[in-house]
């Protein structure tokens, strides 16, 4: 496992060392190596659980704000009936509906009511077969679809529960946001985007499949899984600026922003989110992170 815990620059080339499991550090740009003594190496564990377990007890807090923009007061419900003859209680805040599917979105779930099992199924399988790389220290995993439940019904549609955590509300209800909110936003599309590119799929990506938590501009892709496919045409890359376009205000962006939205994206997902960083140093002054604002 390959970690960027320490900003340690390399001697020959500037850039920042990336440490393996085995103590290494490795420049992933020139090839030079340091070995860690065994003193470093420790505390460099020590380190790194410590931040481990901050990360976490952050997580939990924020996963345990509840609806801090108070979008699910007003809770709606609606009932539907199981082939096995359960009746389900659906307890939801936005309901929209997609071609072969209803969506219910939730305080703690959202529910997809697939126009068939088979459709359903796809979904479900494409998120269970992809790969990570070793080096995947988000977790991209965590922001994509995790199952709580699935039945027929009565009528032959397919209900797909998913687990939501609380603060968590569809990128579709907010009106355009500050670039400085839809920038973290886009970064961690382009994250989504190499994890595609490192498994060769392709996916188009649509407003609603995509989640927030306004709180930390997480990101996660609940929607649209059937819809990926085992070639790589690079949908997603443009969907990334067709999306975070259409919901930021382009009168607070950079430049360098609005030039990046209007860009044909790179080749390849790796290139597209370097070109982005570069947007990030260049028109934003930097990875700095800004409270979420909304009108």
């Amino acid at each position: 496992m390959v970690s960027k815990l320490f900003n340690v620059r390399c001697d020959n080339c500037g850039a920042e060392y990336r440490i393996n499991s085995r103590g290494e550090m490795n420049c992933p740009f020139c090839g030079s190596k340091v070995y860690l003594n065994d003193k470093d190496w420790d505390d460099y564990q020590k380190a790194r659980d410590e931040m481990l377990v901050k990360d976490k007890m952050e997580n939990d807090i924020v996963n345990a704000d509840g609806d801090v923009l108070h979008k699910w007061n007003n809770e709606l419900s609606t009932f539907i009936e199981a082939r096995n003859g359960k009746s389900i209680n659906i307890h939801y805040f936005y309901e929209f509906n997609r071609p072969n599917q209803t969506v219910y979105v939730g305080n703690r779930r959202v529910a997809i009511i697939y126009n068939d099992e088979a459709t359903a199924q796809r979904a479900i399988t494409n998120v269970d077969k992809l790969q990570y790389p070793s080096a995947d220290i988000k977790g991209l995993s965590t922001f994509f679809p995790v199952v709580n439940l699935t039945t027929t019904l009565k009528d032959g549609r397919y209900l797909v529960v998913l687990e939501k955590a609380e603060n968590v509300y569809p990128l579709a209800i907010f009106n355009p946001l500050d670039a400085k909110n839809t920038a973290w936003m886009v970064s961690r599309l382009e994250n989504f985007g190499c994890l595609f590119e490192f498994n060769g799929v392709g996916m188009p990506i649509e407003l609603e499949d995509v989640y927030i938590n306004p709180k930390t501009h997480y990101v996660y892709l609940f929607g649209g899984w059937e819809n990926m496919t085992d070639t790589n045409t690079k949908q997603y890359l443009k969907s990334i600026r067709t999306i975070m376009k259409d919901k930021t205000k382009l009168g607070t962006a950079p430049k360098q922003c609005i030039d990046f939205f209007d860009s044909n994206p790179a080749d390849n997902a790796y290139t597209d989110f370097d070109n982005w960083d570069t947007v990030l140093e260049t028109g934003f002054n930097g990875h700095n992170f800004h409270h979420f604002t909304e009108d």
